[in-house]
């Protein structure tokens, strides 16, 4: 590929006879050919330069699947919108009946979030990620989602130990031990210490841990320090950045993935397994 499409576009120039001497520069034939080799150089150049933007783009695939929040029913028809920094075009596919999606995402450019929409829940988006050469594929590294009915969101909201601002955002992860997926039960790395920075600013916004009750969420613990075997982890009312906060999780002898969010004002974010923080060392 020409690293100077303008020097590479003087290859494709369609090449013109020598205009006869005859032709002066007022005749209006002259004016004419000037004018036509003007239009058709450029269009030449404008191709070329369309040709070597898009060969240097590769994408690769992102694929993943959603289901409902305490009933784990996957969800056929929902909205899924794949969207990348300003000036990175948006995507949107829908889930089949298997609740599963797939698109396609430029490979290592732009930082990629996706929001789940259905009828009856509430709107959720996941983890801000760089899609890699292999693309999100596989059961340990594709994009899923755990959404709640609206009904069940307004019934959390009522009891939870923080009043929502409807401006912030509220971000949801699960801290997990290694090779961990959504459909596994018990997912958490228990003991596990949850912080979100933005650069390298410390939030001083208090983490909640979700307790566990006969292998499910319990949302209504209250007291946690630190993750339990559930692993889920939320954090009210943070204030929206253009740039993307970074969840850090801590625990002695173990060395975990980071995870990233992008916070918009209003959007509930649930960072679910894989894609949330993971273990990928022990001392």
């Amino acid at each position: 590929i020409h690293r100077n499409p303008f020097k590479a576009a003087s290859n494709f120039f369609p090449s013109y006879p020598v205009i006869a001497m005859n032709h002066t520069p007022d005749s209006t034939e002259f004016k004419h050919r000037q004018l036509r080799q003007m239009l058709c150089s450029a269009a030449a150049l404008l191709t070329l330069i369309c040709h070597v933007r898009g060969a240097s783009v590769p994408t690769a695939t992102v694929s993943g699947y959603a289901r409902s929040f305490v009933t784990d029913n996957r969800l056929d028809g929902a909205s899924i919108l794949a969207e990348g920094p300003l000036g990175t075009s948006p995507i949107l596919t829908h889930t089949n009946a298997s609740g599963r999606f797939e698109f396609q995402w430029p490979v290592g450019q732009a930082l990629l979030s996706v929001t789940m929409n259905m009828s009856g829940y509430h709107a959720t988006s996941g983890g801000a990620v760089t899609v890699g050469p292999d693309g999100l594929v596989g059961q340990f590294h594709e994009y899923t989602f755990q959404s709640p009915r609206d009904a069940t969101f307004a019934a959390l909201k009522a009891v939870l130990p923080a009043k929502l601002n409807d401006s912030a955002c509220h971000v949801v992860t699960t801290i997990t031990p290694e090779n961990i997926t959504l459909e596994d039960s018990p997912q958490g790395e228990p003991g596990t210490v949850a912080t979100l920075i933005s650069g390298s600013e410390v939030m001083k916004i208090k983490p909640y841990y979700f307790g566990i009750i006969d292998g499910k969420t319990n949302p209504f613990a209250r007291g946690l320090n630190a993750t339990s075997r559930d692993g889920g982890v939320v954090f009210f009312n943070v204030e929206p950045r253009i740039e993307p906060y970074t969840i850090i999780a801590t625990k002695s002898g173990l060395t975990f993935t980071n995870a990233s969010v992008w916070c918009k004002s209003g959007r509930f974010i649930n960072v679910a397994p894989p894609l949330g923080p993971h273990v990928i060392g022990r001392d």
